[in-house]
């Protein structure tokens, strides 16, 4: 196949197979994080362990905008399944493409609204977030319950002898 060769071994598939289960659990975990907790208090937790200010304003921002951004996609998929946008393949990659341009076009223009909405609301660089609230006994609690649980299932996991 034009100087490419494919070959496949146990050690591969085994490796594959650990790598497709580790990224199917973590984003299991975040699913499962995002279903459970308000959004407001995951972001009270990337500050609680210090990640920079500017990366929790852009995960705002992103998860604010991504319902958006999914509710103009789906509008405009509608728009164009009713013109017949998706009757063959020819039109359906052709859809696709003008789906992606305007899509792409439509979060430009919003980056830009919402800079000057947030410009004129007086926004100088970041965002005036509270302060945090201290722990409570029942966090140190659930601290203190989780990490050994943690530390445990990582050293099976990963260093015990299979």
């Amino acid at each position: 196949m034009r100087g490419w060769e494919i070959s496949a071994s146990w050690q591969g598939l085994a490796r594959g197979t650990l790598l497709g289960s580790r990224v199917l659990g973590a984003v299991s975990v975040i699913v499962l994080l995002g279903s459970v907790t308000p959004v407001h208090k995951i972001f009270q937790g990337l500050r609680w362990f210090r990640v920079p200010e500017g990366w929790v304003e852009i995960a705002l921002l992103v998860y604010r905008y991504t319902f958006t951004l999914l509710e103009q996609t789906a509008d405009i998929a509608a728009a164009q399944s009713l013109r017949l946008g998706y009757s063959s393949p020819r039109r359906t990659i052709s859809s696709i493409g003008v789906l992606a341009g305007t899509v792409i076009t439509r979060s430009m223009d919003q980056a830009v609204r919402t800079y000057e909405a947030m410009v004129l609301r007086g926004y100088q660089g970041s965002f005036p977030f509270g302060l945090l609230p201290p722990m409570t006994r029942a966090d140190v609690r659930n601290v203190l319950v989780a990490l050994p649980v943690i530390a445990v299932s990582y050293f099976l996991l990963e260093w015990w002898p299979s």
